[in-house]
């Protein structure tokens, strides 16, 4: 068909505005679709600066002629083997740097195209290149702040993106994909929050690859935080591993016994104090850092978890002037707990209790004819 193109003037017309390099603005029609086809293929086969020249110049031609214009062609023309064998690695970069743009546009919030944005093979690619660009930017000898930004922004604004349903995914965000970027550009507060939503969300709460994958990254991002825990600093990372051991109890009380097999929280906790200590040749005291871990244990864990952990300690004994305090407020945790729970079965059984009341109580008559008609007492002439 392309063949046979070359003898409509129209094609011609449309080929020959396209290869001028002085039009910088194209109004996409779809009679256009044929030369824009022939001219990514001349394109493609070229090289040097004038070939990114004209590539930029019709990329925003190239996303207003979706979904005539599929994004695998343009792939094709820009990442294809004839693309790739052009040119020196400079060239091959400036390529995918130009793919990367006309995705970055054809899957943008506000301009980009509807029906690309629910595609998920296209979320992925956009997302995959997002930080192998961004790891790249930072290995480069001259890197660009602001370029490198734009990359990793491009990749948290799909992941962070909330599921439409409570407990469901959305079908283009492969919400364990985004977590493996995640963890791979060290963006632990991110991969956290994408950790919490896998485990909320049901359809992942069989997949047993997923689990082990979640449960991989939450031990590998304690292991980490634990390390560089600084007591000194009131707030330092805190916070992320007081989410983390969220996850753990969020795990431990699923509703799924898949979630629950996947781990037994008190021997994270136990391996948890293991990284804090000091050395081995010092079993008869605590660290500040094993203080502060056991301080965030009781405040954020199960209290029957933490107990279970102390009682693993190797330290238990050794060291009761940390152990006590520690089991003093899980048993008050506990206790305060256990009082709410039974306040709320409380409440729960009043408004039972008054629910059947109402419904045995017989109701009103509103005194309408019709409630009259029923009872007999509305007086008919014969």
């Amino acid at each position: 068909l392309l063949d046979m193109a070359r003898f409509d003037l129209r094609h011609r017309d449309c080929l020959k505005r396209l290869s001028n390099k002085q039009t910088t603005f194209f109004l996409y029609e779809s009679a256009m679709l044929s030369a824009i086809l022939v001219r990514l293929k001349q394109i493609s086969t070229s090289s040097g600066e004038s070939a990114n020249e004209e590539l930029l110049q019709i990329e925003p031609l190239l996303v207003s002629a979706h979904p005539d214009l599929r994004p695998t062609v343009v792939r094709g023309a820009f990442l294809g083997a004839a693309s790739v064998s052009q040119g020196t690695d400079r060239h091959r970069h400036q390529r995918r740097t130009a793919y990367y743009r006309y995705l970055s546009l054809l899957l943008d919030a506000d301009e980009g195209v509807d029906s690309a944005r629910s595609d998920r093979r296209l979320i992925e690619e956009w997302c995959n290149l997002s930080v192998e660009l961004y790891q790249e930017s930072l290995n480069s000898n001259t890197p660009s702040a602001v370029e490198s930004e734009s990359f990793l922004n491009n990749f948290r604004a799909v992941a962070l993106q909330r599921p439409r349903e409570e407990g469901c995914s959305d079908s283009f965000r492969d919400v364990p994909m985004l977590m493996e970027l995640s963890m791979q550009v060290k963006d632990y507060k991110l991969a956290t929050q994408l950790a919490g939503e896998i485990i909320s969300t049901k359809t992942y709460c069989r997949d047993f690859d997923v689990i082990t994958q979640v449960v991989t990254h939450i031990r590998e991002m304690l292991a980490s935080e634990i390390i560089i825990l600084n007591p000194t600093e009131r707030y330092s990372n805190r916070n992320l591993v007081q989410a983390l051991i969220q996850l753990l109890n969020s795990m431990s009380t699923s509703q799924s016994p898949d979630w629950q097999n996947a781990i037994t929280v008190s021997d994270e906790f136990d391996k948890m104090l293991g990284l804090c200590s000091n050395s081995p040749e010092e079993p008869t005291s605590t660290s500040e850092k094993e203080k502060l871990l056991l301080s965030i244990l009781v405040e954020t864990a199960i209290p029957s978890d933490v107990l279970a952990a102390l009682l693993r300690w190797n330290k238990c004994d050794a060291v009761p002037s940390a152990v006590i305090p520690a089991t003093r407020s899980s048993l008050t945790s506990a206790a305060l707990q256990e009082k709410e729970r039974i306040q709320l079965l409380r409440i729960r059984k009043g408004q039972n209790e008054r629910a059947l009341e109402q419904a045995d109580r017989p109701q009103a008559s509103d005194g309408t004819i019709w409630e009259r008609v029923l009872k007999g007492e509305v007086p008919i002439d014969k």
